[in-house]
């Protein structure tokens, strides 16, 4: 049988994994190339940069929706115009998507908007966003959505995956209530009245105050708080809703200047989850955008994010030109680089109550007495150090090793216990020089110390620590380094981290972040294990990249068969139908369940293996609502030949090569597993082969028997010479037809 390559092989030396990227194999080693798209980029206030490259389907689609792709760095060629008639797309029975129809002002960053219509309930205005293919959505808040009105939050009407014939694809689809009132920021361009504008601008303080105050009881971080993510919901512009937060990672479209100090210096992917005051700093960031007259300066990452450290956020954001200053304390508390001191809810419903307390000035960092330049860059404080240092591997390895970062640490800073924990990192990594990894590990851990708070630095990827399964999944969409993630477990870099900034158990965080069972999947090389396996169990909104189910959406188990069932129809049926990607996805859904059924799909016995992938995918059947999957099991059946031949007796290979076409046609994977692997006719089959082996085994004694109790030189020896020659001659015979009987 043709078995796709593994996405990810055994690295004997360092337990670490290679992986396959879309269209090629990635390279997995060393730090980022020139064509990296790891690499440092530059970055602008109020800009999107969370540009995906993921695989590029092979057709083309309309304008509109080339315009929205290309903006996640997309590269469709030619475009086809679709005409207004253009046949509708019917999601879940219930709406009718307009894909010529497209809403650019509904637009969110990884999702494109377009017209739809409830064809259920009527009077009721609904949108389409229709979602980045492959880029994983945030299931686990979406199911927490969907249906539920959450007040001052845009409703989820309902979602779903669906063929998008400008991509001749599915992709997944979300739908929404349509805000009527449109969206604030664009609102507030064409309004002339500052009176109009500061309500406008106080009704979406209002909204975030109690949008964000229902989804954080909930356990739901917003995680995408823009400017441009309010609406109004009524035409009459009476009250603002926030907008949508699930059709991509946590964090992902915020622009660099939403993202506080720490997460804003991971990359878009590695932003994590967050928290409540992750929220607060952006709502802080949209207040500070909407009262200034005119949009802020655009400033390279880097320089934004040092102006943040040695300014404050508030001085770096704010700026002087506004349309009303009453707001400044509020921006001030939400903005403050502090999270302990940041204002949350509580502080804001104070102040708009008019108990109105001064906020908390942030403390400010340690200054060096002198300072180290980088890159023609004067550093006084350790913070931005560590940030320049960061974007430069092969410095920040000089000065660690020359001794010079220690030494400003100790003589400029004061700071003894940093700079002998460093010398003593440096003196461990000496003993190890032989250890390729010594040099990236050494660099990664100094940048801890240096900045327990920022992400995790190793081998060109930034990440916070629990939103490492996202990062892998955006690298790899981009066709970056897997290897860098794989190391960065087994060598448990993020381990540091964790120990200097958990509040009870760094080893409880690491096992709750999964950092233990990734560790266990990345040292299995077998199917359904491997970086496969972590980068479905770390994302639970990452479809199947199975190329058995190209052009499909799947995040749920139940979808898997009847995905199969489709490519069965085509497929050349010599190939393997459970690949490495199936069964580490089915294995993230349901865990020690299929834990036998790897093991035999492991198996190097060809029949041992067929019947694992047999019994997976019966297992997938039997869970969901069986429903009969015939050329799916036409296609499993094609390769049944292997454990057919298990059996000895030739009438019971007979009888089940006359029996599997019947369980064929009925589509039932159990019906055909039950088949083949019964274990009362295994016993029977066993029991008869070892009758026959043991009748033989009778003959045999006793014509040995006679033989050893005659004098060779009788008569009678002759005689029963003769008559053991023909028993003997009568025992081979029958044994023979035994063998036939039991053999093919």
């Amino acid at each position: 049988m043709d078995e796709p390559p593994a996405e990810t092989e055994r690295d004997d030396e360092l337990d670490t994994l290679k992986a396959d990227a879309p269209g090629g194999e990635a390279p997995m080693d060393g730090e980022p190339g020139e064509d990296s798209n790891t690499e440092i980029k530059a970055d602008y206030v109020g800009l999107n940069t969370g540009e995906v490259p993921v695989p590029q389907p092979e057709k083309t689609g309309t304008e509109d929706e080339i315009d929205a792709l290309k903006s996640q760095g997309i590269e469709i060629e030619g475009a086809i115009k679709l005409p207004l008639d253009t046949t509708s797309i019917v999601l879940n029975d219930r709406f009718d998507i307009h894909q010529s129809r497209p809403l650019h002002n509904l637009d969110s960053p990884s999702a494109h908007a377009f017209e739809a219509e409830s064809l259920t309930s009527q009077g009721v205005d609904v949108f389409a966003l229709v979602c980045i293919p492959d880029l994983a959505v945030r299931a686990d808040v979406i199911e927490k959505l969907v249906g539920n009105s959450i007040p001052n939050c845009l409703d989820l009407m309902d979602y779903g995956a669906a063929y998008w014939p400008p991509l001749e694809r599915k992709t997944f689809i979300l739908i929404f209530e349509k805000p009527l009132g449109g969206r604030v920021s664009d609102v507030l361009k064409e309004e002339t009245s500052d009176y109009n504008k500061i309500d406008y601008i106080k009704s979406s303080l209002d909204a975030m105050i109690m949008g964000l105050d229902e989804l954080h009881s909930r356990n739901i971080y917003h995680r995408a708080i823009r400017h441009d993510n309010l609406f109004f919901r009524d035409d009459k512009r009476e009250e603002v809703v926030l907008g949508e937060f699930v059709s991509s990672p946590p964090g992902f479209d915020q622009p660099i200047a939403y993202e506080t100090i720490e997460r804003s210096m991971a990359d878009e992917g590695g932003r994590g989850t967050g928290s409540a005051e992750d929220d607060m700093y952006a709502c802080g960031v949209a207040l500070a955008v909407l009262t200034q007259k005119s949009a802020p300066t655009q400033r390279p990452k880097e320089n934004l994010i040092t102006s943040k450290i040695t300014d404050s956020s508030y001085q770096t954001l704010v700026g002087n030109d506004l349309i009303t200053g009453t707001l400044l304390d509020v921006i001030r508390g939400l903005l403050n680089d502090d999270p302990s001191q940041r204002w949350g809810l509580e502080e804001l419903e104070s102040w708009k109550d008019g108990r109105r307390a001064s906020p908390s000035q942030p403390s400010r960092p340690t200054k060096a007495r002198k300072s180290l330049q980088i890159d023609g860059v004067d550093h006084i404080y350790l913070r931005t150090l560590a940030y320049a240092v960061a974007q430069r591997p092969s410095l920040a390895l000089k000065l660690i090793k020359d001794g010079t970062i220690q030494q400003w640490v100790r003589q400029e800073l004061k700071d003894e216990d940093l700079a002998s924990i460093i010398e003593d990192l440096t003196l461990k990594a000496e003993t190890n020089p032989e250890r390729p990894e010594t040099n990236d590990v050494l660099v990664a851990q100094t940048l801890i110390c240096l900045d327990p708070q920022a992400p995790v630095r190793f081998k060109g990827v930034s990440f916070m620590p629990d939103a490492i399964g996202t990062a892998m999944m955006i690298e790899r969409l981009r066709g970056g380094k897997l290897m860098p993630f794989a190391e960065a477990i087994n060598f448990e870099i993020a381990k540091m981290w964790f120990e200097i900034n958990s509040e009870t158990s760094a080893a409880r965080d690491m096992k709750a972040a999964g950092y233990f069972s990734m560790r266990a999947h990345l040292r299995d090389k077998n199917p359904g294990y491997g970086i496969e396996r972590c980068l479905y169990e770390m994302n639970h909104g990452f479809p199947c990249q199975s190329l058995l189910l190209q052009g499909e959406f799947i995040i749920n188990l139940e979808d898997i068969l009847p995905a199969l069932e489709e490519t069965a129809k085509t497929v050349d049926p010599k190939t393997i139908p459970v690949d490495r990607h199936i069964a580490a996805f089915v294995a993230s859904r349901v865990k020690n369940s299929v834990v036998p059924s790897l093991l035999d799909i492991a198996n190097p016995d060809e029949a041992i293996k067929v019947l694992g992938q047999l019994k997976l995918l019966s297992f997938v059947q039997d869970l969901s609502d069986p429903q009969p999957f015939p050329a799916l099991a036409k296609w499993i059946g094609s390769q049944i030949e292997p454990v057919i031949k298990l059996y000895q007796h030739r009438a019971t290979r007979e009888e089940l090569s006359t029996e599997v076409p019947i369980r064929v046609q009925s589509g039932m994977l159990s019906d055909l597993l039950d088949l083949l692997d019964n274990r009362e006719r295994r016993i029977e089959d066993e029991a008869g082969y070892e009758r026959a082996i043991s009748e033989f085994q009778s003959t045999q004694d006793e014509i040995a028997e006679i033989k050893s109790g005659i004098d060779p030189n009788s008569d009678k020896a002759d005689q029963t010479a003769q008559q053991a020659s023909a028993i003997a001659s009568m025992a081979i015979m029958a044994f023979v037809v035994i063998l036939m009987l039991f053999t093919a």
